[in-house]
């Protein structure tokens, strides 16, 4: 992706900018180590909790288990991991590494997941971050 490793955290680091066209806001804080973040929308909710936040290197958000009726149950107690390198094709590029630590191959909802992550990545994070990288 373009534009430097701390340039890059912090547009990852701003989910209510890139994560999904239904989610209207999202309340908390998605940066700081111990900061914690959620979304509610008409069909969904889902809380998380930042375990690591090394800026330029690594992101990494906890789901956390609330019981809520919305709450999708494939992601219980799994972590979103951002992992920054620099570009070994491009100077001044960054390479991200995305996991979904827990999600299981043979789950019931891993297709829809894997799908709803390369769109959300690529159509809505990739974007912001050459705007970004464009001021």
């Amino acid at each position: 992706m373009p534009g430097s490793r701390t340039e890059v955290f912090r547009a990852i680091s701003a989910p209510q900018e890139w994560w999904d066209e239904h989610v209207d806001h999202i309340e908390g804080s998605a940066s700081e180590q111990g900061g914690e973040f959620h979304f509610d929308t008409d069909d969904q909710y889902a809380e998380f909790r930042v375990e690591e936040s090394e800026v330029g290197d690594r992101l990494v958000w906890h789901t956390e288990t609330t019981g809520k009726d919305k709450e999708d149950r494939d992601w219980d107690d799994t972590s979103l991991i951002f992992e920054l390198s620099d570009s070994e094709q491009e100077d001044g590029e960054t390479q991200v590494t995305f996991t979904h630590r827990g999600m299981h191959p043979h789950g019931e909802g891993y297709k829809e997941a894997v799908e709803a992550w390369r769109e959300r990545i690529q159509e809505r994070l990739e974007p912001l971050i050459r705007r970004r990288g464009e001021r």
